[in-house]
């Protein structure tokens, strides 16, 4: 079968494909405009939807909604959503919305009053409508937000939350009692896998509940215990109150068995894995020579010394290498790596050494 995957796919990668469209021919296009697959003929979700009717024939599409990551502020669900509708009119076309917590009947939260939440439901909207009156085989899949420990990807929402972690401190849009519901995302691929292996034309909206029942404050403390010293400080949003209908469970065999808490340390350890991945080495070596103790120091600072002293004794005398100042190279490193302080005395060694140079040079002169 021919699989379109479209919208928010920075959770799908082959592991996901995979799981969830085994033997398939799966084509992934990421939402946003800006996008470019150098490798793809259609470099944006675009020029792919103007295309379909000479270039593709899907049998099935599969679309991920803005909202399944955790605080986004990311907004285009409704047009792209509807593009998608338009290609599928006329087609025996199984289209699955994989929705996030918003918009949940019944979530308590500001949130559903404006912004995301009035947008979940238009979209949730957008779907019946479609089914009803231009008789689009669509189902509706509300989950938990998402997250991903795939080293081939970078969660868009856990990464950026390490690396604020890694400043000191972290603000929480939920309120600490407020539920945090957390889904993997390879589990989801499972569960698309069955829905599709019994699927039916009627339209239905199809809920996962919260397993787990994780609050943001827990969330907070498990981050706590990764970055010590850490602060976390929490909004005021009350969160998302996930259906707690068995659907998944009675119908299709699924259940949730990963937990974000108890995979929070590996999913972490990667990230720092490739934060030092990226870091240069010569910032690297930098920050392991300033972590020296103070008598470490002290000893670079006197051997170095020596060392440019005698290399401004050995190149005084050459027309090309004598341009250089090298008790001048000398303080402004010592004073970059240690700071004032040893800038100071790499400062006064240096002129110490320029005192006896000129004393040795021009003192037997005056004598004679």
């Amino acid at each position: 079968m021919e699989v379109l995957v479209v919208g928010n796919t920075a959770y799908v990668d082959d592991d996901f494909c995979a799981k969830a469209f085994p033997g398939d021919h799966v084509k992934v296009v990421a939402a946003a405009d800006a996008h470019r697959d150098e490798s793809s003929p259609h470099a944006s979700w675009k020029e792919l939807l103007q295309h379909l009717d000479q270039a593709y024939e899907f049998d099935r599409v599969v679309y991920l909604s803005n909202y399944l990551t955790p605080h986004t502020e990311t907004f285009g669900d409704i047009e792209l959503l509807r593009s998608v509708f338009r290609v599928c009119m006329g087609r025996r076309v199984q289209l699955l919305y994989v929705a996030g917590p918003a918009g949940a009947e019944g979530a308590a939260d500001a949130a559903e009053q404006t912004g995301k939440g009035i947008i979940a439901r238009v979209a949730n909207d957008l779907c019946r409508h479609y089914a009803a009156r231009e008789y689009v085989q669509v189902k509706i899949l509300r989950v938990p937000f998402l997250y991903t420990a795939s080293a081939a990807l970078e969660d868009p929402f856990l990464v950026p939350l390490f690396d604020a972690c890694s400043t000191g401190s972290v603000a929480l849009q939920g309120a600490e009692d407020a539920a945090f519901p957390l889904l993997f995302a390879e589990e989801l691929a499972v569960l698309v896998h069955r829905i599709f292996d019994s699927w039916d034309a009627s339209f239905e909206t199809l809920d996962v509940a919260d397993t787990f029942h994780h609050t943001s404050g827990e969330v907070g403390e498990a981050l706590k215990v990764l970055f010590p010293g850490l602060s976390v400080a929490y909004g005021d949003s009350a969160g998302y109150a996930l259906s707690v209908s068995d659907v998944a469970r009675v119908r299709y065999g699924w259940f949730q068995r990963y937990d974000l808490l108890r995979d929070l340390s590996t999913i972490h350890a990667r990230w720092d894995a490739g934060r030092a991945g990226k870091v240069n080495p010569l910032r690297a070596a930098i920050d392991r020579i300033q972590m020296h103790t103070l008598p470490i120091k002290c000893l670079e600072t006197g051997v170095a010394w020596v060392l440019f002293e005698v290399l401004e004794h050995l190149f005084s005398q050459s027309a090309q290498l004598n341009v250089l100042d090298y008790r001048l190279l000398y303080v402004v490193l010592i004073g970059t790596l240690y700071g004032l302080d040893f800038g100071l005395a790499a400062a006064l060694l240096a002129s110490v050494g320029l005192a006896v140079s000129y004393f040795t040079q021009y003192g037997y002169t005056f004598q004679a």
